[in-house]
């Protein structure tokens, strides 16, 4: 019989006596599921719930033992499902917003004694942070709201809580934005500047003021290095002020490696709010020159028909050539230039020693049956670089891929197998899965 998925359909049409039964000889050797049914209960009697509540928030903040990599998923499961129980079971929504910030609060205790590196407990406590972004602008008053922020904003040696957010009142951010300068200003060590920095950012994003953040920057007496201009050029993209946009994109002297394309398109975002199409068309090129992004090249060539199309389309193709292997393949394909491609390959294959099995597939699929003795002379640089190193794990694929080359119609592959039969005969499990794929040699 197969196995059926079970539906909540399915339970329902149980009689409920014998859920009741399977239930509770079901919660004996579950603890969560215990504790499910127990807040369930208690939904009825608040102050129990609460109790309840707060002992299981306590018992993880508690905790001194290191939680092993292995274990974090199970502490992340309890975090979350307490959030649940709030979320179901606690109707007093000022209630539940005290049990977050109390579960909140238990962050960095656990961080500092967890491997979390699957990123899961992080993850359950983000789940608390929505919840309490959702209640706190409903169910709290504006003194009570910026007194909790105050205390829930920074979360020490880990930066900013994510517990802002549009629906977080004006006057709010306004007078969360005038103590978090003062503290900013009069916080004298470097560690920790950054997160001050942020938290500012983030108020000035949602109050549509990038001013404000520039401001804080000025009186802190920051320097305002490449990264961080462009930083403050997208805030003022953000609010659609392409003057400033402009102006801050020009003040860069280098490129951010990590900002490339947020420079790009934020400067073909002015281009378009200018109507500059000419400066657009220059971006666009510069923009692929810097990434080769075969996207952003697609997007570069619609701007020219006809001719113009063609010429530069061959410079493009020209130019591929000086590439890196994998990047000049993939601007072959994009351009669906077969004959060139077969070409270069040509020319590199003696100087390859190693191919990306990515590209061997691409180039294979673009290529095709036409040209299959340069996909058999990829695969065999794809073979001697697996072999250059004694690691069995690689022999099934050496194997796998001289059956491809077979496939391929390479009437001399049983002369290339016995080649490397006599080059490896010292690798002994590679020789006994050559035997077995291939008894004829």
């Amino acid at each position: 019989m197969e196995n059926k998925i079970i539906t909540l359909q399915d339970i329902e049409s149980i009689d409920p006596k014998v859920v009741a039964k399977i239930l509770h000889e079901a919660i004996q050797f579950d603890d969560r599921l215990y504790q499910k049914v127990q807040s369930t209960l208690m939904k009825n009697d608040t102050p129990a719930l609460q109790k309840q509540l707060t002992k299981r928030i306590s018992s993880i903040s508690r905790g001194r033992k290191f939680i092993e990599y292995r274990y974090s998923f199970e502490l992340a499961k309890d975090i979350e499902l307490i959030v649940d129980d709030i979320r179901e079971l606690v109707e007093d929504k000022k209630a539940a917003l005290k049990l977050l910030k109390k579960l909140i609060l238990t962050d960095e205790n656990v961080f500092a004694r967890c491997d979390d590196s699957s990123g899961s407990v992080q993850m359950s406590y983000g789940y608390a942070q929505d919840l309490y972004r959702e209640y706190a602008p409903k169910y709290l008053d504006e003194k009570t709201l910026l007194k909790d922020l105050q205390e829930l904003l920074i979360l020490d040696g880990y930066g900013m809580r994510d517990i802002l957010d549009k629906s977080t009142p004006q006057d709010v951010l306004t007078a969360l934005y005038d103590i978090t300068l003062k503290s900013y200003m009069a916080h004298n060590e470097e560690f920790g500047d950054y997160t001050y920095q942020h938290i500012l950012q983030i108020i000035a994003r949602l109050l549509k003021k990038p001013k404000l953040y520039v401001e804080a920057l000025k009186l802190k007496g920051v320097e305002l290095k490449d990264y961080i201009l462009l930083d403050i050029a997208l805030e003022y993209k953000g609010v659609e002020d392409e003057t400033k946009t402009t102006e801050y994109l020009g003040k860069i002297q280098e490129i951010p490696v990590n900002g490339v394309s947020e420079y790009f398109e934020a400067l073909l975002w002015c281009d378009e709010k200018r109507g500059d199409h000419l400066a657009l068309t220059s971006h666009l090129r510069d923009y692929y020159e810097k990434t080769y992004s075969t996207t952003i090249l697609k997007r570069y060539l619609e701007r020219f028909d006809g001719e113009l199309y063609k010429q530069e389309k061959m410079r493009i193709l020209n130019n591929a050539q000086s590439l890196p292997f994998d990047e000049a393949i993939n601007q072959f394909i994009a351009l669906d230039a077969k004959q060139m491609c077969a070409t270069f390959i040509q020319k590199k294959l003696p100087r390859i020693s190693y191919i990306n099995y990515y590209t061997i597939k691409d180039v294979e699929q673009f290529l095709g049956d036409e040209y299959a003795e340069i996909i058999i002379q990829l695969y065999k640089v794809q073979i001697e670089d697996l072999l250059k190193v004694a690691n069995t794990k690689y022999y099934p694929t050496v194997v796998k891929t001289l059956k491809k080359i077979e496939e391929l119609g390479d009437s001399f592959n049983q002369e290339y197998i016995q080649k490397l039969i006599k080059k490896h005969y010292k690798k002994k499990t590679l020789m006994r899965l050559l035997h077995k794929a291939f008894p004829e040699i």
